[in-house]
């Protein structure tokens, strides 16, 4: 059968690259092939050839690929396993160092759990005193907390707890070098004592739970140490501030009490035996002299500079600083009250003249010589008149000369006489504060006009008030000091 060749034809898409002419039944049908098309199936072809050229090389090349991996996966186990080992020796370094170590430090350890709670024991004592002396009006005045500073609490991270610095002290300090002192400077001479006082003393025993730190447990241990240290001296500072403070107070109080010619001594009777103790002042036991055989014999060929010796530190002296305390404020107290016993103040407000001192005067009437047994202030009729001295009313009525008179009794064979009075507000046998009204001035009696006559008694036996008066204005002097 003859087939013909077919007819070109001309190409519908005038774009087209190739096109190829299929015979479909009797006729031709034409198949062209655009440019995009071209590109996408050269690309096919290109993709299926490079998978065909890696394929065969990842046949050929595979086994020595798996050698070359699992040789670098060996060099890495071998790095690591050395690596191990290493850090298995540093641990065992630092374990056999710790274990050196534990024994001392659960030592200091120990030893800084004893100390808090002996520091708690010894608060309680502080605190009392503190208490006694705030009650007697002789606590001292406070000083400002310096500030708390921890230069090292952040340079070292790791281990990290919550510890108290102690005031002015951040980290451990560094020691000073020891340096010759002059011969004829002691060792021992006293010197300057700035205390620690975070506000004196808290409302509770401090904790060891104030700050937060950082740094190695021999770090901590230590500036625990430290701030037990500065709190030891702390307690210490604020007992010797304490005792300074009475021993002034009572210095004071003596001095006023040696102004109105009286001695502690009379008021034994008031005083515990443990407080007459403190009264009398001990006499000092004699010491025994040194003698040649108490020194040990100087070798020759021995010398060097004179170096003072390292200071105590470890609250010694808290005892002798606690004794000292509480005796001074035994003493002040027991003079506080001597004080508040004795007929300081005045019967009338200080505006008011005295016109006749006490001792020998011409009598008003007779005009002849007389003893005066008291004092007389010149004061309107009806001028209230008032107790110098607590006590107990023995007398209240009318006596002769004196007219109408108040005498109370203060104890201790001291008692007071208010008389020409015009009335009387208080009765026998009732106790009386200081300062409570007895009645009013007048002119009843033996008198040539209204004022009050006072007086002083010591044994039944009249004494010049104004001892009383100048050593109440001695007792003012000394508190604005």
């Amino acid at each position: 059968m003859l087939v013909r060749a077919p007819i070109i034809q001309p190409s519908a898409n005038t774009g087209a690259r190739f096109a190829f002419l299929v015979r479909r039944g009797a006729g031709w049908e034409t198949i062209e092939i655009g440019g995009p098309a071209f590109l996408a199936a050269l690309a096919l072809s290109l993709l299926l050839m490079l998978a065909a050229v890696l394929g065969t090389l990842y046949n050929v090349f595979r086994d020595e690929a798996l050698v070359v991996m699992a040789s670098g996966e060996r060099r890495e186990i071998r790095a690591y396993e050395d690596r191990i080992v290493e850090l298995r020796q540093r641990i065992d370094r630092l374990t056999t160092r710790q274990i050196a170590n534990q024994d001392t430090i659960e030592d200091r350890v120990s030893a800084l759990v004893a100390r808090q709670a002996e520091l708690e024991a010894r608060y309680l004592l502080v605190t009392d005193l503190e208490q006694r002396a705030a009650q007697a009006g002789l606590q001292p005045p406070r000083e400002p907390a310096p500030a708390l500073a921890s230069p090292s609490a952040a340079a070292r991270p790791g281990f990290e707890t919550r510890i108290p610095l102690p005031a002015a002290i951040g980290g451990p300090a560094e020691p000073a070098r020891p340096m010759p002192v002059d011969d004829a400077v002691s060792a021992f001479a006293p010197r300057a004592f700035q205390p620690l006082a975070p506000g004196d003393l808290q409302a509770k025993p401090p904790g060891l739970d104030d700050m937060k730190m950082r740094g190695t447990i021999r770090d901590v241990v230590g500036q625990v140490d430290q701030r037990t240290r500065a709190l030891e001296l702390h307690q210490i500072a604020t007992m010797r501030r304490l005792a300074e403070h009475a021993e002034a107070a009572e210095l004071r109080a003596r001095r006023v009490i040696a102004a109105t010619g009286l001695g502690l001594e009379r008021f034994e009777k008031e005083l515990a035996p443990r407080a007459l103790a403190t009264l009398r002042t001990p006499e000092p036991k004699p010491v025994e002299p040194m003698t040649l055989r108490d020194v040990s014999p100087v070798e020759s060929g021995l010398g060097g500079p004179l170096l003072p010796a390292a200071p105590r530190v470890e609250g010694e002296g808290f005892d002798e600083h606690l004794v000292r305390a509480d005796r001074a404020l035994l003493r002040a107290g027991n003079s506080q009250t001597v004080l508040k016993r004795l007929p300081l103040a005045r019967p009338l407000p200080s505006d008011h003249d005295i016109t006749s001192s006490f001792g020998t005067r011409l009598d008003p009437f007779t005009r002849g010589l007389a003893m005066h047994s008291g004092i007389d202030f010149r004061a309107p009729t009806g001028t209230s008149v008032r107790a110098t001295a607590p006590g107990k009313v023995i007398e209240a009525g009318y006596n002769g000369g004196y007219g109408r008179m108040v005498e109370i009794d203060h104890g201790n064979g001291l008692s007071t006489r208010y008389a020409h009075l015009s009335s009387i507000l208080v009765s026998e046998g009732d106790v009386i504060r200081a300062g409570q009204v007895l009645g009013s001035v007048g002119s009843t009696g033996r008198s040539t006009g209204p004022h009050l006559h006072y007086e002083v008694r010591i044994d039944d036996d009249a004494t010049d008030p104004m001892r009383f008066l100048r050593a109440s204005r001695l007792m003012t002097a000394s508190a604005a000091e």
